[in-house]
């Protein structure tokens, strides 16, 4: 997820601009940028840094790389690499030592002659080692082998989702493969909203600046749940994002040069979903909590519960929400009892992602838990909404 500093577009009309991707013929200068951090590993940060920053990145541009794409391709490198701390003692134990020795008014140089004597370390070292744990002295060594189109993808990948942590609203058009699509959105926990159009279905997400709190968090659920978008045949996605301060219509699609390496999501269960099936599974009742297929309407959204619970006719809808505004659980819960269901709802939301006062209804429940939902609470409102 580059930083904003990072962040380069090119305009597609009037105020629409495209992520500026990388492409095949950025290979050569790439390949070239790879080379170059490995021929350095072994250098501490600062030393690499100053390397990079004197000559490395002088020569990219030459070879026609832009100046923020070279930078892009650094900040990929240093998170592909892993740092150690290179000292033959245990920098925090060498301070302490250091330290305590020159409250009892030893010189510098017998302190050295003290070091070497205790730990046979060269007194000529001392100081290099003294603080061999900061970022900056930590010595750069490889992680795993790269290769230029395992990083120009990368690149564009980290492009696109580092919009998204800035983005306000999100619109996703999608054809096919819907329900993973959405069943990974809830499982990231986002605010979204599905409607049915005449072309297919769209998602509407909340951005992380739409929110007041937990930006930053939300913005990693965002970004992180993109590359499973990326997997579906097609797509269409237009973000609302602040790039340097300016508000920006920002568009991509299937068609892209993204890496479509992660696969749709079979269905699979939040931890709190895990825990709540085990928490049932525990409790002395008759009602069954079963995986829901079903799709609800109401008007042209649509709505996707998580579980149903069963029992002989009863069906009670069971929807776990994750991040959330009082809005947007208000306009849930107004079109669920609007929709086009015989069955109850259950709306459970976490308190801890922040939550507005809501009316409780007798047709639909908002149940409200902190971490874990409460089974013993869930089956009380599935006896009340079911009575």
């Amino acid at each position: 997820m580059l930083p904003a500093s990072l962040l380069s577009l090119e305009p597609t009309a009037p105020r629409v601009f495209a992520p500026r991707y990388l492409t095949s013929r950025d290979d050569v200068w790439i390949r070239h940028a790879c080379d170059q951090y490995t021929d350095r590993l072994g250098l501490t940060v600062s030393e690499l840094q100053a390397a990079w920053s004197q000559k490395v990145e002088s020569t990219l541009i030459a070879e026609g790389a832009a100046k923020v794409a070279a930078r892009g391709i650094k900040w990929l490198l240093d998170r592909h690499h892993e740092t150690e701390v290179d000292s033959p003692v245990t920098p925090r134990a060498l301070r302490t030592f250091v330290f305590e020795s020159f409250a009892q008014g030893l010189s510098r140089e017998a302190i050295a002659d003290a070091a070497s004597g205790r730990w046979g370390i060269d007194a000529g070292a001392l100081d290099a080692w003294l603080y061999a744990d900061r970022a900056n002295a930590q010595r750069v060594r490889a992680k795993k082998a790269l290769n230029p189109i395992d990083l120009r993808y990368g690149y564009n990948l980290a492009l696109v989702q580092g919009l998204l942590l800035r983005s306000h609203s999100v619109r996703i058009d999608l054809t096919e493969h819907v329900r993973p699509v959405v069943r990974m959105a809830k499982l990231r926990g986002l605010l979204v909203a599905v409607v049915d159009t005449k072309a297919g279905t769209c998602l509407e997400i909340s951005g992380p600046l739409a929110l007041f709190r937990r930006t930053a968090k939300y913005g990693h659920a965002l970004a992180s749940f993109f590359p499973t978008l990326v997997s579906t045949p097609q797509f269409s996605l237009t973000a609302a994002s602040y790039v340097r301060d300016h508000l920006a219509t920002i568009t991509v699609s299937h068609d892209d040069p993204l890496p479509r390496t992660h696969a749709l999501p079979r269905e699979s269960d939040s931890t709190i979903e895990r825990a709540l099936v085990r928490d049932l599974r525990r409790l002395p009742t008759d009602w069954q909590l079963v995986r829901e297929s079903e799709v609800i309407r109401a008007g042209p959204h649509l709505f996707f519960p998580d579980f149903a619970l069963c029992r002989n006719d009863a069906r009670v809808l069971v929807e776990i929400v994750g991040f959330y505004t009082a809005d947007y659980l208000e306009r849930k819960v107004q079109a669920l009892r609007s929709a086009r269901t015989r069955y109850p709802f259950i709306v459970c939301v976490d308190e801890s992602l922040d939550c507005g006062e809501i009316a409780m209804s007798t047709e639909h429940v908002v149940l409200r838990f902190k971490k874990r939902v409460d089974a013993a609470a869930l089956l009380r409102a599935a006896e009340v909404l079911s009575s």
